[in-house]
């Protein structure tokens, strides 16, 4: 029997460091151990994450031009462009990465019958163009599949959305450590894409009053950055807290980072999921997160592996991150909660639904 040819389809760089890309080519590299795996996205040729040899990575060669007529008509070259790649390819499967995806090949693939699944990896409650607030119901109705990664999303487009055909598969966890954090160090971590959407001004207002009381403790944040470094560096100056407060790039070794931390905090305003909470998870530390929509509270179980702050409320924050800093004890009592929540999120049981629905 001839191995299934599947596709997917991104519109963002996979030579970008984020949880999505991460995913992305953890799933691919699962499915290329018994199915033909293309990637297409408008102009990828390399990844930061490791893929698999025999997965091919196809780039539509966009490249933004100078002239405003030509960059209006672009998208409608690029369409065409993978509208041809599928043709000659006869894909049994294409899997969209998120609504502007979704949108792109809707039109890029009209009138062609191949099955179409729609991975949406950002929350329902993130801000997006009205374009796309306006028809993603519509646009959604012309996929087989809806993948969503949350339990408030899959009840969002399924059951208010009408969108029956919506399941819910959860991002694998895509880092494992048999060591765990021994929670000694004196240090908060927290790791995201540096954009407005991840808060991290919130998190620095938040963990400065537990900072000035415990001089010995520091916050270090990793991540690329996608806008707000400068803003954020201006922050940090301006709060005089350099000597506790500092951001790094991103690192292919980020679970070492966790496990020489001994609290990790998200203040995220708007997230699907929140892959780096499960790998802090899976490194034994507790969690402490706004409980912003739509994911966040499947990682984070309030009083079990972590705490669940009101999104926006920095003192609440401010009140419980100095409880875990206090109190080595709940440190561990929540670290033994995150391990046993990761074990949830193993990538044999994660495989095995996509299997079900290729």
């Amino acid at each position: 029997m001839s191995r299934k040819k599947i596709c997917f389809f991104t519109p963002v760089s996979l030579a970008s460091v984020g949880g999505g890309e991460r995913v992305l080519c953890v799933i691919a590299n699962e499915l290329a151990k018994s199915c033909e795996v293309h990637i297409v996205s408008y102009n990828t040729e390399t990844s930061f994450y490791f893929l698999a040899s025999n997965i091919r990575l196809e780039s539509l060669g966009l490249k933004r031009s100078k002239n405003s007529f030509f960059r209006k008509m672009q998208p409608f070259f690029y369409m065409l462009k993978f509208r041809s790649y599928v043709k000659r390819q006869q894909f049994d499967e294409i899997i969209v990465l998120s609504e502007i995806g979704c949108f792109f090949v809707s039109i890029a693939l009209c009138f062609l019958r191949v099955k179409k699944i729609a991975w949406l990896h950002n929350s329902f409650f993130e801000p997006q163009p009205l374009v796309i607030r306006l028809f993603r119901k519509y646009v959604l109705m012309l996929y087989d599949k809806i993948v969503v990664i949350n339990r408030k999303d899959e009840y969002i487009y399924r059951d208010n959305q009408n969108l029956v055909n919506t399941i819910r598969i959860p991002n694998p966890l895509t880092l494992q450590s048999n060591v765990k954090s021994s929670l000694n160090c004196k240090r908060i971590i927290s790791v995201g894409r540096l954009n407005r959407q991840k808060g991290f001004d919130f998190l620095i207002t938040a963990c400065l009053p537990v900072l000035r009381e415990y001089p010995d403790w520091r916050l270090d944040i990793f991540g690329q950055d996608d806008g707000a470094q400068h803003d954020l560096q201006c922050l940090i100056e301006e709060c005089s807290c350099t000597a506790q407060v500092a951001i790094h790039p991103p690192t292919c070794e980020i679970m070492q980072e966790y496990l020489q931390s001994s609290v990790f905090a998200f203040t995220s305003l708007f997230e699907s999921f929140g892959l780096v909470l499960l790998e802090a998870a899976e490194a034994g530390l507790p969690l402490i997160a706004f409980d912003s929509p739509s994911g966040i509270a499947d990682i984070v179980e309030n009083n079990s592996n972590g705490f669940l702050i009101e999104k926006g409320n920095i003192d609440d924050f401010t009140s419980h991150l100095r409880i875990l800093v206090e109190n080595k004890e709940m440190r561990e009592k929540f670290a033994n909660g995150a391990i046993q929540k990761a074990c949830n999120f193993n990538i044999e049981k994660i495989i095995k639904s996509w299997y079900e629905i290729l």
